[in-house]
């Protein structure tokens, strides 16, 4: 720790040098201008905006970046505001022509200046929790990065703000190591007010990082919030914090030896869970949705028994509250939202006709079965259910009469036709009917079904009664007439209720029975709630339901969503001020999202389709990155998972480190490949090999295709690496390349031209061939191998007693 305080009052006393002092007085200025331009501008007090001003604004946060040309590039690069407004006049566009750095040259649509101003103004000047909404609305525009914005922050208060990019979550981490962020965050959250339990990741850097330097510069007595993060950079490049060690906080509740606090409430509907293979999306996705459905924190969720978690997922699965489904390439409209489907009419022994069927897909489904929970009857109320079909029912024609009355009081539905006689038996008879007239008897007998919902014909715009079936079809002889009957639970009876726009400007007509395909039954029940018609019937309840869509971007978004991609952002759920429906293009019903659906996807970004992911879907979900986590791969006492001396966790950070280095972090490699493992059964060296020959060296070969001396550098066995292992002066080359490779998971050899073709030949080369190492398939590699990966101190011990002229 003294090393430390030490490095840091040295850097101190570099920033009080001269030309840092400079540079501390410049950016005062530029803070002094930005706040006299927005006082100019008008910006505060909704008056009318000057571009030329607000531009200026811009200009000058651009130059707080490039004052430090030491430190920063490293965060910022070249920073460039690609910010293109609108609406501006003739002399505005000579300015911004003046003035390249703002034309918008990303391919940004631009942003409208009136939005912008106001949404700048909102940012500057709330606080507590509207400062959260700020935050995010101000992120919306087209842009705007983590930087830009809090530039303007720190221009307006710079001792209140500091400059923030998003990899200070680095700086965090290899600083504060023994800090626990989620306690800091409920400190931060009661400094500022902030009640809001959920907020966004980036959000929650910016709070942690701010706090930390007001606290670092209370501690060290400097006065800008920029020079704390410039030393906050430098101890990052530091080798003084190589070691274990880190700075430390001195006051209570921010070490992880306590309880950390953290709320999940999960206010945002959509996320996508995404990260390299193997980092436990699909699992964490289990977790999240009984999280959901329990309405519990997720980290009490996640401090159970999997296996039991896994148990109460599986019944929610069960119960229709869970739906997990996959994206593929030929995924479409028609298997997520609805279609229409051929289906075979008539026994199998006699000729079969063909029929239409429109056939509900699982997002339609779900989001029925949501909506149809918020109106749990409380008689019937296993009855209703997602696929409950609404029909016109006309009780010896329209109006009032004395069947419909019998109807109402008797809650029952009647028909003619007694000719026919029962239907149940082997003597019905239909031979005095029309076609019509018997698929219409048939359709009440067999189409009309317990939880269907029917509506009394009033006249040609309205209904004067909704019920529920809720019994089987009986033929009562006692009655003179209308003898096929239906038990019905009369929700509604005698009111006219209008359902000419529910039914989209259709006249409802004589025809004794037929399904109102237009109309759901959540519509019908919105309708009667909406009038005040189903008082002391129903109950809200809030139930939770959960869509998780595994490899979503696999789909073509644009195909399988269709018009419905709008209504699943949060704003335009039903229910919602803003709520939208749409007419679905089969059914022609009226369709919206419930806002108690939540949408779950996981996204693997080693992925080459995530490229191609379809904007309209990134912008309705919240993104939550899954990385590698290496400290799931230790032991109940806390240490490290050991086998054969080889620790695993070394192992995976070492090969991820390289990863990242030759590729990217997208695709590096998850902890759940090792998890195994952990298993006593399965804790052994065969396992261990098993999973390198069958899982990490596949996937290598997937990510560098043909590369295989990355593979090489990536598992320690490149020539360069080894060669530093033991004193190879006295052997020769090929013997050397002969005792490497049995220690290697990828061998090499090269081939001479002249043994292969026979002679030396003008247009080609000698060939270094590569081989999976035949040991590593039956479990006889050297425990080496692996401790090589990470442990670059290694010793191997070579056979020198191979004479060194055998494979010359």
């Amino acid at each position: 720790m003294n090393n430390i305080n030490k490095e840091i009052k040295e850097f101190i006393t570099l920033i009080d040098k001269e030309e840092m002092q400079e540079e501390k007085v410049k950016r005062k200025q530029v803070s002094t201008q930005f706040k006299n331009l927005i006082n100019k501008s008008g910006i505060l007090e909704d008056n009318n905006l000057s571009t030329k001003d607000l531009c200026e604004t811009i200009k000058l946060q651009k130059q707080v970046h490039n004052l430090n040309p030491v430190i920063l590039p490293q965060i910022v690069g070249n920073y460039n505001y690609n910010v293109n407004f609108k609406n501006y006049d003739k002399s505005e566009e000579k300015f911004i022509r003046e003035n390249p750095q703002l034309d918008g040259s990303s391919g940004h649509q631009g942003v409208n200046l009136k939005e912008f101003s106001t949404k700048l103004k909102n940012l500057l000047t709330s606080t507590g929790n509207e400062f959260v909404k700020s935050y995010t609305e101000f992120k919306k525009l087209q842009g705007i990065g983590l930087a830009t914005l809090s530039g303007y922050l720190y221009l307006y208060d710079p001792k209140e703000y500091p400059l923030v990019n998003r990899t200070v979550t680095k700086v965090i981490d290899s600083i504060y190591k023994q800090i626990n962020k989620e306690n800091i965050l409920e400190d931060v959250k009661r400094d500022k007010n902030i009640t809001i339990n959920n907020i966004g990741k980036e959000l929650k850097t910016f709070l942690i990082y701010g706090h930390l330097v007001k606290q670092f510069i209370k501690d060290y007595k400097i006065d800008d919030t920029h020079v704390a993060d410039q030393i906050f950079w430098k101890l990052n490049n530091s080798e003084i914090l190589s070691g274990s060690e880190g700075v430390k906080v001195e006051e209570k509740g921010y070490y992880e030896n306590e309880e950390p606090i953290s709320n999940s409430s999960f206010d945002n509907l959509n996320y996508i869970l995404y990260g390299p293979p193997g980092t436990g999306k699909t699992y964490n996705s289990v977790i999240f949705a009984v999280s959901i459905i329990e309405n519990k924190d997720i980290n009490l969720i996640k401090n159970e028994s999997y296996k039991e978690v896994k148990r109460r997922y599986d019944n929610y699965i069960e119960n229709g509250q869970v739906v997990f489904n996959t994206f593929h390439q030929s995924y479409g409209y028609e298997d997520f939202v609805e279609a229409l489907k051929p289906v075979l009419e008539g026994p199998e022994e006699e000729n079969q006709g063909i029929h239409y069927k429109i056939e509900s897909g699982i997002f339609k489904e779900i989001c029925n079965r949501a909506r149809l929970s918020q109106y749990r009857l409380n008689l019937n109320k296993d009855l209703l259910n997602e696929n409950s079909k609404v029909w016109k029912i006309s009780l010896n024609g329209s109006g009032k009469n004395a069947i419909k009355e019998d109807c109402f009081e008797n809650n029952r539905i009647r028909i003619g036709w007694d000719q026919v006689n029962n239907l149940e038996s082997d003597n019905r008879d239909f031979s005095n009917l029309s076609e019509t007239d018997k698929k219409t008897v048939l359709k009440f007998y067999e189409e009309l079904d317990k939880g269907d919902i029917v509506c009394s014909l009033y006249n040609q715009k309205n209904i004067d009664g909704v019920g529920i079936v809720t019994g089987e079809y009986v033929y009562d002889d006692e009655l003179e007439e209308f003898k096929h009957t239906r038990e019905v639970n009369w929700l509604v009876k005698g009111d006219i209720i209008d359902i000419y726009d529910k039914n989209r400007q259709t006249n409802l007509t004589q025809k004794t029975l037929y399904q109102l395909s237009r109309i759901s039954s959540n519509d019908i029940l919105e309708l009667l709630r909406d009038r005040n018609l189903l008082d002391g019937q129903i109950k809200s309840e809030t139930k939770s339901y959960v869509l998780i869509i595994d490899e979503v971007n696999r789909g073509n978004i644009s195909k399988i969503f269709g018009e419905l991609i709008t209504l699943i952002e949060s704003n335009k759920r039903i229910g919602e001020p803003e709520e939208l429906k749409v007419t679905l293009p089969y059914s022609k019903s009226s369709f919206g999202v419930p806002k108690n659906l939540y949408i779950i996807g996981t996204m693997n970004t080693a992925d080459r389709s995530i490229a191609l992911m379809d904007t309209a879907l990134r912008r309705r979900f919240q993104f939550i990155e899954m990385m590698p986590e290496s400290d799931l791969l230790t032991l109940e006492d806390n240490s490290d998972l050991i086998i054969e001396g080889i620790n695993i966790r070394k192992m995976l950070e070492k090969i991820n480190e390289r990863i990242e280095f030759l590729y990217d972090r997208d695709h590096m490699i998850g902890h759940s490949y090792f998890m195994d493992l952990l298993d006593t059964d399965k804790r052994n060296y065969t396992q261990l090999c098993s999973i390198f020959k069958n899982k990490i060296i596949p996937l290598l070969q997937e990510y560098f295709y043909g590369d295989w001396e990355k593979i090489q550098i990536i598992l320690g066995d490149h020539y360069n690496q080894l060669i530093k292992m033991n004193n190879f002066n006295n052997i020769s080359m090929n013997t050397r390349e002969q005792e490497m490779n049995k220690y290697r998971f990828i061998q090499s050899q090269k081939s001479k031209e002249i043994n292969i073709i026979g002679f030396n030949h003008d247009e080609y080369e000698d060939l270094i061939k590569y081989k999976i190492n035949e040991q590593l398939k039956t479990g006889l590699i050297p425990k080496e191998s692996f401790i090589k990966i990470y442990d670059t101190e290694q010793k191997i011990e070579l056979d020198t007693s191979v004479d060194i002229n055998e494979y010359e």
